[in-house]
Order: structure tokens, then sequence, then C-alpha cells
């Protein structure tokens, strides 16, 4: 076989390469838990004046602490549009 019938079969771009995205997206996924991790505990951490300020309740507050931190870290970092499965 001549190089142009194997070039479609090998992959172009070394094995690792692959192994190095996958770390980026884990790496980028804590990151944003983590993050929003500590904007919930900020949110909590507010007196009802604050809160009145950027114009939410103490229950939308309590509410968005009680969300799962995956579903927006992961909402964010998925490749595909539409509900989490």
């Amino acid at each position: 076989m001549n190089t142009q019938t194997w070039k479609g079969l090998l992959p172009s771009e070394p094995w690792w390469v692959g192994v190095r995205q996958a770390a980026v997206r884990v790496v980028d996924v804590v990151a944003r838990l983590r993050q929003a991790a500590f904007e919930r505990r900020q949110l909590l951490a507010l007196s009802d004046r604050d809160l009145q300020d950027i114009g939410i309740s103490r229950i939308d507050a309590l509410q968005e602490a009680e969300k799962p931190l995956w579903r927006d870290a992961f909402a964010a970092a998925r490749p595909w549009k539409g509900p989490i499965p």
C-alpha cells in the first residue's frame, strides 16, 4: 500500500494529544465546580438588604444554593445541546 491509502487510516495526531485534551476538560470542570461552590457560599453570606439590592430574595438565594453543582459545571463544558442525561 502506498502512503495515500494509509493516510486516512492512521491518526493524524499522537495518542497523547487526546489524553491532554481530556485532562484539560477535567481540570476545567473541576475549576467550574469550585467556582460555583464559592459563588453560592458568597450568595448565602449576603444580607437580606444586599440580596434586595441585586434583585433576589432570600428564598431565591437558598434555591440557587441547593442546586446540584455538577449540573452547572457539566452544562457549560458539554459539547452537545439539550438536557443533561
